[in-house]
This record gives structure tokens, C-alpha cells and sequence, in this order.
């Protein structure tokens, strides 16, 4: 028997951004190719939180990345003064859209599943078109692997939990990046910089974009 079958949809295809508009307007949780790691794709609703967490069979107190489309929607998530810091503003220039999370601290009015209990929030404008075709229809998406926590994060179709498949509604992937075999050409994780602070800016986790390459744009060290 074959688990993915009625399950997977290609990204390149508009009857699959269609299908996978209509799930997460029903607040239906998907596993999506990105430009990183499989990840589960919901949207910013209780509902779909609530989904996500029971998935991932973890704590309800911890938020989940945001994903975007623009430099415009980081406000509909943060105060528009956050971002008056020209050095951070060329981070995000140069690596955004691109396997970059950063941390921020959140509008006062956020929904506490939005955020952590420390009211900070994790966006991320990532580079691939099959998001940005979904992305383009809300204000953003959840994001986060498509794993339990406290196992591995999946390499292939093959690795994800078969009560994760059995509980999403598409597995949406790249026709071209994804072999015969269903290996992922990417298992980079995003990397992960906490802004919150005005004095220096945390690397919570290097991933896909190196420390070093971040510093050259920075122009300073960061604290680990």
C-alpha cells in the first residue's frame, strides 16, 4: 500500500495551489518542500497551532516560525521602530528571501499562540516559488519540521512519521527536487539570529547561511 498516495501534490502545478489554498483556509495541516528542511505548513489560526502541536506531540507554550512573502507583512507581526536599525535592515536585504529565521520582538497586541511567553516572534521570508505562490494569500503561514519532537528531522518522504502522513492532508514537494527515491536535495536547516535586543544580535542556530557570511554584512561579531 502505497502511504502518499492522494497525498502528494506538485507546487508548479495551479490545481495543487488551489487544493492547498482551500486546506489551509480550513485550517488543515500539510508537510511542504521549502527552500530548507520538510516543514508543516498551517495557517496563523489557533486551530491550525493547536493541529501543529499535537503533531509534533511537544508543549504548547512554544511558537512556531512564520513564513512571508514580503518585506511589507514583517508588520503585520512587528512594530514598525523595530526595524530602524540600518545594519539590520542589510541583514535582511542581502539574505532575505533566503534560509534566514530572525527572532523579533512582537506587536503588543499578537496572539499569545503567535508568539513566546517572552512576546518575541519568529519570521522568515523564504527563497522558493511554490511558497511564494501560496504565501502570496495570507498575512502569513506556520512553519516548522515535519517531525515528533525529539526525532531526527525527516531527510526523504520516507523518514516522516506515518502518523504525521495519516494526520496531514498533501505532502506539497518540487517535481525536479525531489529523486526517484524521494531524497531532498536540501537538509539545512534555516539559520536562526534573536534581534530582540537593541545592543547585539544572537546566533540561536547556524544553519543554511554560515555565521561568516552573515558577519561580512553585519560588519560586527554576534554572541553565540
Amino acid at each position: 500500500m502505497n502511504i502518499f498516495k492522494n497525498k502528494i501534490i506538485h507546487w508548479s502545478e495551479d490545481e495543487s495551489i488551489k487544493k492547498l489554498y482551500d486546506s489551509i483556509c480550513k485550517d488543515e495541516i500539510s508537510i511542504s518542500s521549502t527552500d530548507t528542511i520538510l516543514g508543516f505548513l498551517g495557517n496563523t489560526t489557533q486551530n491550525s497551532f493547536d493541529k501543529i502541536v499535537k503533531l509534533k506531540g511537544r508543549k504548547e507554550d512554544k511558537p512556531f516560525l512564520i513564513l512571508i512573502d514580503s518585506y511589507d507583512k514583517i508588520f503585520n507581526f512587528v512594530e514598525k521602530e523595530t526595524m530602524d536599525n540600518p545594519k539590520i535592515l542589510n541583514i535582511i536585504k542581502n539574505f532575505w528571501p533566503g534560509p534566514l529565521t530572525i527572532i523579533f520582538n512582537a506587536k503588543k497586541n499578537i496572539p499569545d499562540f503567535l508568539c513566546s511567553k517572552e512576546k518575541t516572534i519568529a519570521l522568515r521570508w523564504p527563497k522558493h516559488d511554490g511558497l511564494q505562490k501560496i504565501l502570496k494569500f495570507f498575512d502569513g503561514l506556520f512553519s516548522t519540521s515535519a517531525n515528533k519532537s525529539n526525532e531526527p528531522v525527516a531527510a526523504n518522504l520516507e523518514d516522516i512519521n506515518i502518523d504525521i502522513i495519516n494526520n496531514t492532508k498533501y505532502i506539497v514537494i518540487d517535481k525536479n527536487n525531489i529523486d526517484t527515491n524521494h531524497k531532498l536535495d536540501q537538509t539545512l536547516p534555516s539559520t536562526i539570529l534573536d534581534i530582540t535586543n537593541r545592543n547585539y544580535i544572537k546566533v540561536v542556530r547556524e544553519g543554511a547561511i554560515s555565521v561568516k557570511e552573515l558577519k561580512k554584512i553585519y560588519g560586527e561579531d554576534f554572541v553565540k
